[in-house]
């Protein structure tokens, strides 16, 4: 199913790179132009995901908000330092 304004089927990794600087950061207007929802905050660990990949921050999951991981998560797949 699609959803008007939302992104359907992934990522594409060079679409990405096009809206990010040197340093990874993401011009959020240029993802909106594109279809990609921008998520504020910590909104992110509440998602309807099977993969939660929290590998941007160190200590982005926490027992603050653990308790707001969707149920259908399987699968959480930590990247950064100190997870």
């Amino acid at each position: 199913m699609s959803v008007p304004g939302r992104k359907v089927g992934g990522i594409d990794l060079a679409e990405l790179r096009g809206v990010t600087d040197r340093f990874g950061g993401i011009d959020q207007d240029k993802a909106r132009a594109l279809g990609y929802e921008v998520l504020p905050g910590d909104e992110w660990v509440a998602q309807e995901v099977d993969v939660l990949i929290p590998a941007a921050l160190e200590n982005a999951l926490s027992q603050n908000n653990v308790g707001r991981v969707s149920d259908r998560v399987k699968l959480v797949a930590e990247g950064a330092n100190g997870p």
